[in-house]
């Protein structure tokens, strides 16, 4: 945890000068190792193929430095390690310089960035900030400098673009399997349980949102044989508050908005203290705002309310699944998370291959594609604690230079686009550990 720390100390000093500038996870993430067997041969031995590879390209020598917006819509730390990794690894290794925004909370706040930043010789745009993708694509375009985004979702208005080099992110659909898992382990017992659905943005066309909650109700219906009056890809998008009415009368409630909006906190403690609810399972990151009142709630009723969230690896998170709340159970059951290191070095592949004159390998039919690695399924603190040995230091990272060097082509130059998404979807959580030694 010391680098988190570290990285948090060291981002607000990089800021400023950017600103002047059951089944079980386990089961099916670790104790598998023939899921993707063939995945995991070729990640293990990506390290010793690249370094020959490698050597034939000198980043230092062969390419001008590279300076490159980093766009964030928040400073949460997640994105605070990312900018450690980005610049204090990644950096010094591809003869790159990092221009970092502060938190980009309007597009008029991000369309200045990237103008400011290209200004200051910025020839590429890595963006965290994927909610003003469209313009800050044709802002891009226009200023002739390349763009890649962290988003999964439709593109579509801007695939076109040359200077559009792709989205890139988590997939989605491993995601929304995941919280699956959960809400099966939870409700797999045979017993009544009142399940509470926060949905987000689902009815607002956020599509992880959609595919998480509808993932979670699929499994509802299916751990009670149960059918419900209305169809689940009309319930999850609803934008009021919902019941699910079903033939086998199992409250199911489904909350829609945004975690930041008080009255959405409001209305699901509301319904949290009238004892009806004992499974809250959030389509998105929703555990840190809930925690408090799933904890009145279970006071108020001495009863334990199993939680699932999808998560981000944090002290906030490692608290909540290593501490017993007070029925005895952990605060928090299960949550889904992602490698830090994979998603900020997978976009950081992509960009590079734009800037290196090598879109072809990522358009090979002229539009922009997404690039997708592999969510991980966390069901305990055991598991957690395996989790929490990668991307701690440069020994540790998933996504390190032979990684990298795996991904671009100048780098590997027998490098194809299925071979790029077959490394991304080769990373599952005992592919990675054993990638690192880190298997026992």
């Amino acid at each position: 945890m010391k680098r988190r720390v570290l990285a948090i100390a060291m981002a607000f000093t990089m800021m400023a000068a950017g600103l002047a500038g059951c089944k079980s996870a386990s089961e099916e993430a670790v104790a598998d190792p023939t899921t993707t067997a063939a995945g995991s041969t070729a990640a293990g031995e990506s390290t010793a193929a690249n370094t020959t590879q490698a050597a034939n390209y000198d980043h230092a020598a062969d390419h001008e430095t590279f300076k490159i917006g980093l766009a964030f819509a928040d400073m949460s730390n997640e994105n605070l390690e990312r900018i450690d990794y980005l610049k204090n690894y990644v950096a010094p290794k591809y003869n790159v310089e990092f221009i970092v925004s502060e938190a980009l909370d309007s597009a008029e706040a991000e369309l200045n960035f990237i103008e400011n930043a290209q200004i200051s010789g910025a020839r590429g745009i890595l963006s965290f900030a994927p909610t003003y993708w469209e313009q800050a694509g044709n802002k891009c375009q226009e200023l002739g400098i390349y763009y890649a985004v962290q988003r999964t979702a439709n593109t579509s208005s801007i695939d076109g673009l040359e200077y559009f080099c792709g989205g890139f992110g988590s997939q989605q659909s491993s995601t929304a399997a995941q919280m699956k898992i959960a809400a099966e382990n939870f409700l797999g017992g045979g017993e009544k349980h009142g399940i509470l659905i926060p949905t987000l943005l689902a009815c607002k066309n956020n599509e992880a949102h959609r595919l998480n909650a509808t993932a979670i109700m699929e499994a509802v219906e299916e751990a009670y044989g149960l059918k419900f009056t209305k169809p689940i890809d009309e319930l999850v998008v609803a934008g009021e508050p919902t019941m699910a009415e079903n033939d086998k009368g199992i409250d199911v409630y489904l909350y829609p908005g945004e975690m930041k909006n008080e009255d959405v906190i409001t209305g699901i403690s509301a319904a949290l203290l009238t004892g009806k609810y004992d499974v809250v399972m959030g389509a998105g990151n929703t555990y840190t705002q809930l925690s408090q009142i799933i904890d009145e709630a279970e006071r108020s009723f001495n009863k334990n309310i199993k939680v699932a969230s999808v998560g981000e690896l944090s002290e906030s998170l490692h608290t909540a699944m290593n501490t017993d709340d007070c029925t005895g159970n952990k605060a928090l059951d299960f949550a889904v998370v992602k490698s830090t290191t994979v998603i900020a070095g997978e976009g950081f592949a992509i960009l590079m291959n734009g800037l290196l004159g090598d879109s072809d390998v990522l358009k090979p039919d002229g539009k922009a594609m997404k690039f997708q690695a592999l969510n991980w399924g966390c069901d305990g603190p055991q598991q957690l604690a395996e989790i929490e040995q990668l991307d701690q230091d440069e020994s540790t990272y998933v996504f390190n230079s032979a990684m990298i060097d795996k991904m671009i082509k100048k780098t590997n130059p027998n490098l194809t686009n299925e071979e790029m998404h077959n490394t991304l979807g080769d990373l599952t959580l005992y592919n990675c550990l054993k990638m690192l030694g880190l298997t026992q």
